[in-house]
């Protein structure tokens, strides 16, 4: 394991960025103790698997009533009524 210090930081910064590219995990030291490890990010592309967004779909069905825009806006508008009262304009 590499080693640098955090006053080192600004003068051995290229040194670092190599060390990541090549993979290695790096450790942070202040006054002689280890404060953490400076490791390299791994990106994943693959954030979501089919068979978790079929447990998904399956938890959150999708809703059965197809409103249209104008029966939205009545109910929305009936909400609004019943939780402020009727509009003062």
């Amino acid at each position: 394991m590499n080693y640098i210090s955090t006053t080192e930081l600004r003068k051995k910064s290229s040194a670092l960025r190599d060390s990541l590219k090549r993979g290695e995990n790096t450790y942070l030291l202040h006054r002689s103790k280890v404060i953490g490890v400076v490791g390299p990010y791994e990106e994943s592309n693959k954030i979501f698997s089919l068979k978790q967004l079929n447990k998904l779909h399956k938890a959150v069905p999708p809703s059965k009533v197809q409103y249209t825009y104008e029966e939205r806006e009545k109910i929305y508008a009936k909400h609004l009524k019943e939780k402020y009262g009727q509009s003062v304009s």
